[in-house]
Formats: structure tokens, C-alpha cells, sequence
């Protein structure tokens, strides 16, 4: 009757052990390596595209955005001499 309740106990602790390690050999590695190369000069090349994109954007609405305070302020100042 004690097996059956230390049973389970082990069971547990096996069941929540790290795995082994996966053991590649070199031929495999060195594809994996090539692959990873060339996925990361992708991402790379698609990362730049979208920051020069969004740097776009941005430095459009910066602009928008100062020449409206400066058109802004003139108004003013043209406004304060015709008084």
C-alpha cells in the first residue's frame, strides 16, 4: 500500500526533469548556421525598410508641426502691429 502512494512521488519527479539535450551533428549544425545567416539578413534588410519608412512619416509630421507654430506665431505678431 506505501508503493502506491510513493508511486506517484516518483513519477512526478521524473516527469518534471529537464530534457536531454539534443545532440546535432556537424552537418546539421552548419545548416542551421547558413539558414540563420540568411533569415537575419532578411530581417535585416526588412528592419531598415520600415525604420526609414517611419522616419519618414515622422519627420514629415515634425515639420507639419513646426511650420504650424511658426505661421502661428506670425499671425500673432502681425495681428499685435495692426493695433
Amino acid at each position: 500500500m506505501k508503493i502506491l502512494k510513493i508511486l506517484p512521488l516518483l513519477l512526478l519527479a521524473f516527469a518534471c526533469s529537464d530534457p536531454p539535450e539534443t545532440k546535432l551533428r556537424r552537418s546539421n549544425r552548419i545548416l542551421a548556421d547558413s539558414i540563420y545567416k540568411e533569415q537575419l539578413k532578411l530581417l535585416s534588410e526588412e528592419q531598415d525598410s520600415l525604420c526609414l519608412d517611419r522616419e519618414d512619416k515622422f519627420l514629415q509630421t515634425t515639420v507639419d508641426s513646426i511650420l504650424q507654430l511658426r505661421r502661428a506665431k506670425i499671425k500673432a505678431q502681425i495681428s499685435r502691429s495692426k493695433k
